[in-house]
């Protein structure tokens, strides 16, 4: 395996993570997933905005 191979497969495996959680903390988890979020005013007029690099450049 060469060095580019190898360094390919250290990515894939970073990508990759296991963790193990007893069934109460499986639920806890699977809940914190399926909670919806309150409102936020201030992040949806920043997701509205048109980002920096698609702004026009002035001449």
């Amino acid at each position: 395996m060469n060095s580019d191979q190898r360094a390919r497969r250290r990515a894939q495996d970073l990508d990759q993570t296991i963790f193990a959680l007893d069934d109460k903390r499986w639920d806890e988890f699977m809940a914190a997933l399926a909670y919806s979020p309150k409102d936020n005013p201030g992040l949806r007029r920043l997701l509205a905005c048109k980002p920096v690099w698609e702004k026009q450049r002035l001449p």
